[in-house]
């Protein structure tokens, strides 16, 4: 049996040293009745919430957030948000990841209430006033605490991905630190040392993706990453991505999402 617990936390261990949690936002908000919107944004949420009141809407029905509550809602879930007197809360956005285009969220169907206490959450709200650097390990350790909770029932469906990574860890390593809208399959290739032929045989038959559509792919999710955590206009953005131009950007981004860069940003509550 000792085997069998040692064979666990092996496991668990190997799939969280190649575990990705990406922070894409994190603020102290107090909205109002403009809190109407379905977002586009395709990122997970914790809602951390403080006093008032709001709902999320679901095709399962109308969760009624409450203070001092911490909901987790996954990225896949169509959902709206509506406020009709004011609501407090922390927000974080955040992607939980092994390989950079398949979020380890995607299996979640539903809103997660998760407990916690009054005396946390309102520390919480006063580490992300602080400016305390002491008080920072403490804050991303609870916020780690609580997406990695969330993952734990899928973990064993993530051996899937941990092998397909470390196989084309290469390949990963390259794009994810070289994404730009003229990054060719050609120029991956000759960098990670092998031929497009080879590559796309491979990569499709381990994922059943092109290795097109995986660039596309975390090309949207770096313009996403942009426009939530900067301030970067779309003509920046598109410079910085090697698009030819700021309307080829915001075409490429609108194709994907459905709206515009610019529309996209004012969703990111």
């Amino acid at each position: 049996m000792q085997h069998r617990y040692d064979y666990l936390f092996s496991s668990a261990m190997n799939i969280y040293k190649y575990l990705n949690i990406e922070l894409t936002q994190l603020r102290h908000v107090i909205v109002g009745k403009e809190w109407c919107c379905t977002p586009h944004d395709n990122v997970n949420r914790l809602y951390i919430t403080l006093d008032g009141e709001g709902a999320l809407i679901t095709e399962s029905g109308t969760l009624t957030l409450q203070p001092y509550h911490i909901y987790l809602i996954p990225a896949k879930l169509p959902f709206s948000s509506q406020c009709d007197t004011y609501l407090e809360k922390l927000y974080v956005h955040f992607r939980v990841f092994i390989l950079p285009n398949q979020d380890l969220l995607s299996e979640l169907d539903h809103i997660l209430e998760i407990d916690s206490s009054r005396e946390e959450i309102e520390r919480l709200k006063e580490v992300l006033h602080s400016g305390d650097i002491s008080a920072v390990l403490p804050f991303r350790l609870k916020l780690d605490q609580i997406i990695l909770g969330a993952v734990q029932p899928f973990v064993e469906k993530y051996s899937d991905d941990l092998s397909i990574y470390l196989k084309f860890e290469k390949f990963f390593t390259y794009t994810t630190t070289h994404i730009y809208a003229d990054l060719s399959i050609g120029d991956v290739c000759q960098n990670i040392g092998t031929t497009p032929r080879k590559l796309a045989y491979h990569y499709k038959k381990a994922t059943g993706q092109s290795v097109k559509s995986y660039l596309n792919t975390i090309l949207l999710n770096r313009i996403k990453f942009l426009l939530q955590t900067t301030d970067m206009s779309v003509r920046d953005i598109s410079a910085e991505l090697h698009f030819n131009n700021e309307f080829y950007c915001s075409r490429f981004f609108k194709n994907q999402v459905g709206i515009s860069p610019r529309e996209f940003r004012k969703t990111a509550i």
